[in-house]
């Protein structure tokens, strides 16, 4: 599936040679009057189907966030790769006399940062923020709205799971957030200007999307432009979003098979909508939990409502989509 980058926030050092752009300037002054911090807002930079990019230039440091995909677009249906979101934000910054973004240089890695595990680092633009998607077609609105259906019911470990109706589900933690979403209705909301949202929704266009921040980026040694490619970004995306493109095991007794006879135990009170937090140990409770989400991104924790009747079940597939004859060139500002 093709991957390409919606939002980013994107930061450089240029000293001198950035001259200030900055909206409003907020001081915060201590108990004794003096000025302690000072923080400059940015400017709104707009383009046409209401589309905008934020930009800053305060103290050498020129900061632009915002999509650079939907920049002067209808919609972000499908989108840019990082290199070609770049040259949209250079080209707004040369039109604001502000310096562009670089890739930079590597910086030499002291004897201690090799020992600490430290990543390179590099001279050029650093991003803060990175949100990277791919599309899959389901075949029909109804086949998407069951593929978020069963996202709903995923758990995984160490995240806050967040769903929103049959149109969205999300999983956050402080490094990321996964999300997969129904296209077609949040284009209804967002771009209404496009011609694309009712091919969208006929299409099912069921997008799995990755919100890397800073931390996850710092980590996995991709926060600098200078050492980024499209291949990283996808390898990302994947191994984050893996697990939307596996089978919903939370129904499928055969998931768990390999787990211990007492884990099953659980899974089959959860199965019938107990209680299991009740039903055993709190030692056991947790290790119980643990098992079935590492076998099948099922959580115990929730107790699972016995009322909602599910009458069929269907395997919905995934087929990575690809833009519609016409669609950049119809699309183009």
């Amino acid at each position: 599936a093709r991957v390409f980058v919606d939002w980013l926030q994107v930061s450089q050092h240029h000293g001198e040679a950035a001259r200030e752009v900055v909206g409003e300037i907020r001081i915060v002054f201590g108990e004794d009057g003096e000025p302690k911090r000072e923080s400059a807002g940015s400017i709104t930079v707009r383009g046409s189907h209401d589309t905008a990019l934020q930009v800053r230039s305060h103290a050498g440091w020129v900061v632009v966030s915002g999509n650079p995909s939907r920049f002067c677009r209808a919609d972000n249906l499908f989108g840019l790769d990082l290199d070609d979101c770049m040259e949209v934000v250079n080209t707004e910054l040369a039109r604001l006399d502000l310096p562009g973004f670089t890739r930079g240089v590597p910086l030499d890695l002291k004897d201690e940062d090799v020992k600490l595990g430290r990543m390179q680092a590099w001279t050029g633009a650093a991003f803060a923020r990175l949100d990277v998607t791919t599309n899959y077609t389901t075949g029909s609105d109804f086949l998407a709205r069951l593929a978020v259906r069963a996202y709903a019911r995923m758990a995984k470990k160490r995240t806050r799971r967040h769903t929103f109706g049959d149109e969205t589900a999300m999983w956050v933690t402080q490094r990321a957030t996964v999300k997969a979403y129904r296209k077609g209705p949040d284009m209804a909301v967002h771009c209404k200007q496009s011609p694309w949202i009712e091919w969208a929704t006929q299409q099912g266009i069921v997008r799995h999307e990755l919100e890397a921040r800073s931390k996850l980026l710092s980590d996995t040694g991709l926060r600098y432009w200078g050492n980024l490619t499209m291949s990283n970004l996808a390898e990302l995306h994947h191994r984050h979003c893996a697990f939307l493109r596996r089978s919903d095991a939370s129904l499928d007794p055969c998931a768990v098979e390999h787990v211990p006879s007492r884990t099953r135990l659980a899974y089959s009170a959860w199965l019938k909508g107990e209680n299991v937090r009740e039903l055993v140990p709190r030692s056991s409770f947790y290790r119980y939990r643990r098992e079935l989400l590492d076998a099948a991104n099922i959580d115990i924790a929730e107790q699972r409502d016995t009322a909602e009747v599910v009458p069929i079940v269907r395997t919905v597939e995934l087929v990575p989509a690809v833009a519609p004859a016409g669609y950049w060139l119809r699309q183009a500002a």
